[in-house]
């Protein structure tokens, strides 16, 4: 006897969402989205069914690489949203909102029961999208990051995710400190490492210290070939990126003025940048 298509569709959904890690679903949703708006002609709302789920089921067949006629597996995410099984879309689009990405939008269809049908794209969530680089929302930024770094301290990377998890919350200003300590936990292991390289007075303050290593940086890569011109000015302007983050850091933790944090957009470029510049600033361990 033929199973019914809406149970072999199910089966075929729960096989593939069987044992994907959270971070790794995280991550093909994301670029389900991503592929949606790129190819979406700049449409700001996408629909959970079918365009979303016929993306993530894509990415799912590809990450298990497995053959899926995508458009036959849409429905289950139509009716089964109630379901064990897809907590992890439940949790994601948890996520999504919480982090500013998008709002949920509610249509009239009783087979949703009660579940958003539709997600429209924030500010926030157009920058993600349409940005052609790395982003600090998307899954597995700061590893990204921290592979570019051999030997950075295992410190820079905790506080880099703890500065992502409060921009996922909305948290600006906690999110540029952390960003701001995760940086000098690396700028200070970098000038340990230059040892007499760098004259740095004892009991500098950081901006000294950072002035200081700028100095050095021209004597550092002193070659005149293009790879020792280019490691110069990415660790130039990496250090003066540093500078910066460091006055943002002192904004929102001392107690002067009430410098604003609300926009989420600069909190966003922080990191990016942070993110961006770290193995600049790493690589005067040479």
């Amino acid at each position: 006897m033929n199973e019914h298509p809406s149970i072999v569709a199910q089966r075929i959904a729960e096989q593939l969402l069987d044992g994907v890690r959270p971070d790794v679903f995280r991550a093909l949703a994301m670029a389900a989205i991503r592929e949606w708006r790129q190819g979406s002609t700049k449409n700001i709302a996408f629909s959970v069914y079918p365009e979303f789920a016929r993306g993530l089921i894509q990415q799912l067949a590809a990450k298990k690489e497995t053959a899926v006629n995508a458009n036959q597996v849409t429905e289950p995410f139509l009716f089964g949203q109630t379901e064990p099984w897809l907590q992890p879309l439940i949790d994601f689009f948890a996520w999504f909102v919480r982090a500013g990405l998008a709002i949920p939008l509610y249509g009239v269809n009783e087979n949703m029961g009660g579940y958003a049908q539709r997600y429209r794209l924030t500010s926030a969530g157009v920058r993600v999208f349409d940005a052609e680089e790395d982003n600090a929302l998307l899954p597995g930024f700061v590893q990204r990051v921290v592979k570019r770094c051999k030997g950075l301290p295992e410190e820079v990377a905790v506080h880099l995710a703890d500065a992502q998890t409060c921009l996922e919350h909305g948290l600006g200003r906690p999110a540029v400190v952390l960003a701001g300590l995760a940086y000098e936990a690396a700028e200070d292991a970098a000038i340990d490492h230059l040892g007499s390289k760098v004259s740095i007075k004892k009991g500098a303050k950081a901006g000294e210290r950072i002035a200081e290593v700028k100095k050095a940086i021209p004597a550092i890569f002193a070659g005149t070939g293009p790879k020792e011109v280019d490691r110069r000015s990415r660790a130039l302007a990496a250090w003066a990126f540093a500078d910066r983050l460091r006055e943002r850091r002192n904004d929102g933790s001392h107690p002067r003025a009430f410098p604003d944090f609300a926009d989420l957009g600069e909190v966003h470029e922080l990191l990016l940048s942070a993110g961006r510049n770290l193995p600049g600033l790493w690589s005067v361990r040479v």
